[in-house]
């Protein structure tokens, strides 16, 4: 019997080449995070910004207010981390694994094996699907505008801080 059947198949899901650049677009989301930490200790004269981002995201926080980094923009900032910071692991495991197309239930995800627990003999993989992708961008780019105005307003309003052992020092 040839019945004619109202039911569509689902369209296929996105590609391999989709997966690869909505990861290139979640890591320069990061990068844009990173360097708007960056660019808020270099302003209030942290030094030590080669470290790994999340050692910068603890730095930042811990970081006081003073003539050069006001109590709105320390507010401001610290808002920003705590939504940053349960984003870390998310993202060392997409720059520290290789990416896999895999179909669940029809679903297609990329799936990611951080190298850091590939040794375990039962590993965890972190599953995301091309929404999810673009949920994430979308939110670290948020957080990253937010980091970046804050930056701003400081370099804009506020003075460097003198170097050490400036005129008028003891």
């Amino acid at each position: 019997m040839n019945a004619v059947s109202t039911i569509k198949p689902s369209p296929p899901g996105p590609g391999i080449d989709a997966f690869h650049r909505a990861r290139s677009r979640c890591l320069d989301a990061f990068a844009g995070a990173e360097a708007a930490v960056v660019m808020i200790m270099a302003r209030t004269g942290e030094s030590n910004l080669t470290v790994p981002l999340g050692a910068k995201v603890e730095a930042l926080a811990k970081l006081k207010p003073d003539p050069t980094y006001s109590n709105n923009a320390k507010k401001t900032v610290d808002g920003e981390l705590e939504k940053l910071r349960p984003l870390l692991c998310v993202r060392a495991d997409i720059v520290h694994a290789r990416m896999e197309i895999v179909t669940i239930d029809g679903d297609v995800h990329a799936r990611f094996a951080n190298a850091a627990v590939l040794w375990h003999p039962y590993p965890t993989f972190r599953l995301l699907n091309y929404r999810q992708f673009g949920e994430l961008t979308a939110t670290v780019e948020a957080i990253a505008a937010k980091l970046r105005d804050v930056a701003s307003v400081s370099r804009a309003s506020s003075p460097p801080r003198p170097s050490p052992g400036a005129a008028g020092g003891p």
